[in-house]
């Protein structure tokens, strides 16, 4: 037992023998750097990298060496941008020294980090691919300060460049192209930067105003910046060529129109093209033009000196021309028939020309024409009998004339005793009126005539029903006889059924029909001698119509009564009025003419306004829609007498030719045709004798 006890206690003793032998060996020695974790292959400038370097101490063997505190730093190796951030790093207890916060920055590139420690060999890391970092700043990089015609896309489509606080092109930023100014176009305004950190517009169109056009670029990875792009729209070249006054004119033969025609010039947007040449050449109708070439103003409106029409009737056209744009024609009527005075009825004119021939042209039926037939004339034709006319006035189917001496002349329908020389035949010829009155004016209705003397004594005579003729009876009258009241007049109107007359004292008085309230005394009584219109108004002027009436105040404002239905009223609407009612528009009046359902009136330079039905264009707009306001006449001309048909209307223009417009199929127009003309158009001369 000793024995083996004794055994035990040497083994024993030899294993802690060998046991304090291996705690003595010596310990690792620090020989390298090792990474364990390395920077990441790419990066972005200025933003710190993921993941951050780990680096261990080693021993030659590849052990890891605990030493602690062991310092290990970061270099950047390569040329170019900066490392930032915490870069000495410690070991830990296992020899790991871990970086937190390096950040490469600059230009983009390949970095290559360097890890270095004092008494050991350094570590270089593979390449780190820098690109770029955070949107930083926006700029313009192509299409800036621009020129280009006005509506038109500039020549270089804007573009911008993103880059990052270090200079590098961030792409895939978004990008907004916005008009700012000028109220051009951008087309694709929305996209975001390619791989070179740039962005473009597809194109910019300008607007088509010439002037400064501004485009605002903006980005949301950007909010602090933006790019204003500016534009400068110019004039474009000339393309659009238009009539700017001076179409659609009549003038006598030989002679002028009254206003000089002028063109205006543009480019395709609409604006004026100033300092071009605009030649002014005749086309038809063998006319002249004076100044045949004008340089456009800074409207674009070149304005031809004088164009006098060729000397035979009918049309003349006028061309403005400019290079490769599109001409613009002129048209004139020539006309050859100076008038002194002028009327019209139902289908059917009259005028009197310098010297006191009359002539009539239009419907015949009844012999209204006083040519001794019953044939329609297209054309003015001689009124027989040879007298010397100083006025002339027609009714519906019925003319009268003044001579020198004031005898009063009529012919035509006699079927109420309108003609006054108690025959009560028609008569294509003109007879005298009987009683031996002087007249001063003569006034013709549909089957009643009136005349006032130079005393202003009024006569009235024809059919007497609803007592148009103001003697107090409705008894017809074949000669003259006395309106009854001893008002003393200064003019006189003869309606379809009615009649008023203006009193010296400017006191406007009506009598005969009273439907719908034509007499304007605020009833639809039918009154049998003169009766005050209501109101306290004065009047210079007065004409009636078929069932209505309009005057002219004192001081030239307008006003209507009566029927309404086709806007006769000139108030604006279909309303009848039983008392006189103001027009609208505001005109100031110095003549005014009421036929059957429109009237016309002229204002101080010569403008002829109408209103009412104008189904047969006789309102002379150009067009066949009512008017319930006064509406101006189309073609340039001014009047210097104005008278109501039917379905027509005639003037004498200021330079004396005469002009009608309206219903034509009996050649109430006079233009030789059966055309209906919706604006004036001068009455041809009458043929030679």
């Amino acid at each position: 037992m000793a024995t083996k006890r004794f055994r035990l206690l040497l083994v024993g003793t030899a294993l802690g023998a060998c046991l304090a032998c291996k705690s003595t060996e010596p310990a690792p020695v620090a020989a390298r750097l090792a990474l364990l974790t390395s920077p990441p292959a790419t990066a972005q400038s200025g933003v710190a990298l993921t993941p951050q370097p780990v680096v261990q101490v080693q021993d030659a063997s590849g052990n890891p060496v605990g030493t602690q505190g062991v310092q290990v730093v970061a270099v950047l190796a390569s040329q170019g941008g900066t490392l930032t951030g915490t870069l000495a790093a410690r070991t830990d207890v296992n020899g790991k020294a871990t970086f937190t916060n390096l950040v490469l920055a600059g230009p983009a590139g390949p970095r290559t980090i360097r890890f270095d420690s004092p008494g050991l060999n350094s570590i270089s890391a593979d390449p780190v691919s820098v690109g770029a970092g955070s949107a930083a700043t926006i700029t313009a990089s192509a299409g800036n300060f621009q020129t280009s015609a006005a509506g038109t896309p500039v020549a270089l489509a804007p573009a911008v460049l993103i880059t990052d606080a270090f200079g590098n092109p961030v792409p895939g930023a978004p990008v907004t192209f916005a008009v700012a100014r000028g109220a051009g176009t951008v087309v694709a305004g929305t996209g975001s930067t390619n791989a070179s950190g740039i962005a473009t517009a597809t194109t910019w169109t300008l607007g088509t105003i010439p002037g400064l056009n501004t485009l605002t670029v903006t980005s949301s990875a950007v909010p602090s910046g933006s790019v204003t792009f500016t534009a400068t729209g110019v004039l474009g070249p000339p393309a659009i060529l238009t009539v700017a006054a001076g179409d659609a004119q009549s003038a006598t033969v030989g002679g002028a129109t009254p206003v000089a025609p002028s063109a205006k010039l543009t480019d395709a947007f609409g604006n004026p093209v100033p300092g071009v040449i605009v030649t002014f050449t005749p086309a038809t109708g063998g006319g002249t033009v004076t100044g045949g070439s004008a340089t456009t103003n800074a409207q674009g409106i070149a304005t031809v000196g004088a164009w006098a029409l060729g000397l035979l009737p009918g049309s003349n056209t006028l061309t403005a021309a400019r290079g490769l744009v599109p001409s613009a024609t002129f048209h004139a009527t020539g006309v050859d028939f100076p008038v002194s005075a002028i009327d019209a009825g139902d289908h059917h004119s009259c005028a009197v020309a310098p010297g006191g021939l009359a002539y009539c042209w239009g419907s015949n039926d009844s012999g209204q024409l006083g040519n001794g037939t019953l044939v329609d004339t297209l054309v003015p034709t001689p009124v027989g009998g040879g007298h010397l006319f100083t006025a002339v006035s027609t009714g519906v189917a019925h003319s009268c004339g003044l001579v020198g001496n004031g005898d009063a002349w009529c012919w035509g329908d006699n079927s109420g005793g309108q003609l006054g020389d108690t025959s009560g035949i028609n008569q294509s010829l003109p007879v005298a009126v009987v009683g031996g009155l002087k007249f001063v004016s003569i006034y013709t209705g549909q089957f009643h005539t009136c005349g006032l003397k130079a005393d202003g004594n009024a006569f009235c005579w024809g059919a007497n029903q609803q007592g148009r003729l103001g003697d107090g009876t409705t008894i017809n009258r074949p000669a003259p006889t006395a309106v009854t009241g001893g008002k003393i007049f200064a003019m006189l109107s003869a309606g379809i059924s009615h009649t008023c007359g203006v009193a010296t004292d400017g006191t406007l008085l009506c009598w005969g029909s009273n439907a719908n309230g034509r007499l304007g005394d605020g009833t639809t009584t039918n009154r049998l001698s003169p009766t005050p219109v209501s109101g306290v108004l004065t009047y210079i002027a007065v004409s009636g119509g078929q069932a209505f009436s309009c005057g002219i105040a004192t001081g030239g404002a307008g006003y209507c009564w009566g029927s309404g239905a086709s806007g006769e009223l000139g108030t604006g609407n279909a309303t009848n009025q039983l008392t006189p009612t103001a027009m609208m528009g505001g005109l100031v009046l110095t003549a005014i003419s009421s036929a059957a359902t429109h009237s016309c009136g002229l204002v101080a330079g010569g403008q002829a306004y109408c209103w009412g039905f104008n189904g047969s264009g006789q309102l002379g707009d150009g067009t066949f829609a009512n008017r319930a306001v006064p509406t101006l006449v189309l073609g340039g001309l001014t009047f210097s007498v104005i008278r109501e048909g039917t379905e027509h209307t005639c003037g004498r223009g200021t330079t004396g030719g005469a002009y009608c417009w309206g219903r034509n199929d009996t050649g109430a127009v006079g233009d030789s045709t059966v055309i209906t003309r919706p604006k004036p158009v001068g009455v041809f001369k009458p043929p030679a004798n």
